[in-house]
C-alpha cells in the first residue's frame, strides 16, 4: 500500500522545497494542465507528500479544498530535524518532552501547522 498525503497551498513549489529541506526525501515535479505543478515529495518507499496549488484544486475538486489534515511526522533524529527546520523557519516551538518522547510544532511557509515527534 502506498500513502499520498495531499496538501493544498498557494505556492506548491516553495512549500515542497521547504519540506524537502526539512525532512529529506526525493522531489518529483509534474506539470498540470493549468500550468501549476504537482510536487511529490517521496519520504519513504510508500509515503509521499503531494503539494497542489489551491487554485488548481478550486477548479477540479472544490469540495475538498478546505479539508486540511493534521500531520504528525515520526522521526528517529528529532534534534537534527528540529535544527534543520529552525534554520528554515523561525515559526517553531521549543523542543519539549511528552511522556518519554521529544516533540515540537512548526509552520510551513503559509502558516499551516505540523508536528514532529521522536519514534
Amino acid at each position: 500500500m502506498n500513502v499520498e498525503i495531499m496538501i493544498y497551498v498557494n505556492n506548491e513549489i516553495e512549500n515542497a522545497k521547504f519540506f524537502q529541506q526539512a525532512l529529506g526525501g526525493f522531489l518529483n515535479e509534474e506539470a498540470m494542465f493549468d500550468e501549476s505543478k504537482k510536487m511529490t515529495l517521496i519520504l519513504e518507499d510508500s509515503v509521499s507528500l503531494v503539494f497542489f496549488k489551491r487554485s488548481f484544486i478550486e477548479q477540479v475538486s472544490p469540495e475538498v479544498l478546505n479539508n486540511s489534515p493534521s500531520l504528525l511526522f515520526q522521526v528517529d533524529n528529532v534534534e537534527e530535524v528540529y535544527q534543520r527546520i529552525k534554520n528554515l523557519n523561525q515559526n517553531i516551538s521549543e523542543l519539549s518532552n511528552i511522556e518519554s518522547k521529544r516533540t515540537f510544532n512548526f509552520s510551513d511557509l503559509e502558516n499551516n501547522y505540523y508536528a514532529i515527534i521522536e519514534k
